[in-house]
């Protein structure tokens, strides 16, 4: 099995719950990728093995089992942008301030992974939607999980 590690800057006193996280995920011979930025924030409080490596963007010739996003649910929408279409199921382990679509708490972890290992999970489906605009006014990241909030921007009468 594969899989990827993303997330985003957190503080410290979740360190000890990624080096669990890892460890475990090293001792039962998984794969890991971790997103290089998110390696980069870990690598002054983890020790690596030589075995982990890091991605910038994830391909098809990755061969991604899951993604673990790390963070909120901000981090969980921007994990997104990473896999797109390519169907790759999400587990939002939550080490932010909303926990909505990152409902796995850091005292859950070891459940979470012993039910992905074991395939004792749902897959939720969430809807993907693509906004396309004449001024390309979203760029590259012209898209939405389950819903599109429309705002006025001008507030006069």
């Amino acid at each position: 099995m594969k899989i990827a590690l993303f997330g985003n800057e957190f503080s410290s006193s979740y360190i000890k719950y990624i080096k669990h996280l890892i460890a475990k995920l090293e001792s039962e011979n998984i794969e890991l990728l971790i997103h290089n930025k998110f390696h980069d924030f870990l690598a002054n409080s983890i020790n690596f093995s030589e075995k982990i490596k890091t991605f910038e963007r994830i391909t098809t010739e990755d061969d991604i089992d899951f993604l673990f996003s790390i963070g909120g649910d901000g981090t969980l929408l921007k994990a997104v942008t990473y896999i797109r279409e390519s169907n790759i199921p999400i587990l939002g382990i939550n080490t932010g301030r909303l926990g909505f679509i990152s409902s796995i708490s850091t005292d859950q972890i070891e459940v979470a992974i012993n039910n992905v290992l074991q395939g004792k999970y749902k897959i939720r489906t969430r809807t993907v939607l693509k906004l396309e605009t004449e001024n390309n006014l979203f760029g590259t990241t012209n898209f939405a999980l389950n819903e599109v909030a429309i705002v006025k921007k001008d507030t006069s009468s």
